[in-house]
């Protein structure tokens, strides 16, 4: 079996979609949306804009 130019190209390009994806669910960073407060509850602030 031979392997053309196009199919290491096709493989490359999956492998680094699949990197990409990857790395950005498991570690992109990410704004924390909600905290804990003093009773143990969480507490998150809503902001509105323009209304």
């Amino acid at each position: 079996m031979i392997v053309s130019t196009n199919d290491w190209i096709v493989v490359a390009s999956a492998v680094g979609a699949i990197a990409l994806v990857n790395w950005y669910f498991l570690f992109g960073k990410r704004a924390i949306a909600a905290s804990i407060g003093a009773q143990g509850v969480q507490e998150f602030t809503i902001r509105v804009h323009g209304g």
